[in-house]
């Protein structure tokens, strides 16, 4: 992703537990250029800097949801694996 700029996956789905977990590792400028991660619209999850792989765990009522992963890219400085 370059500056200013922003990649995205967003799905919709039915879930029947009460969270969903999934794994991560982020190598991102601190503070500046963020994963995030939203359940219907809100941000559960924001991570940045140099993070190794962990597994993060989302609470969730029963029910179909729109989850959606995001990376953000501000307009200068690149660090990390961006």
């Amino acid at each position: 992703t370059g500056n200013s700029q922003k990649a995205q996956v967003q799905m919709t789905a039915y879930f029947s537990g009460t969270s969903f977990s999934f794994d991560v590792k982020v190598s991102t400028e601190a503070n500046n250029d963020n994963f995030r991660v939203y359940v219907d619209g809100t941000g559960q999850v924001t991570k940045s800097g140099e993070l190794g792989w962990q597994t993060i765990t989302v609470p969730i009522t029963a029910g179909t949801h729109t989850i959606k992963f995001e990376y953000l890219k501000n307009g200068s400085i690149a660090s990390g694996s961006e």
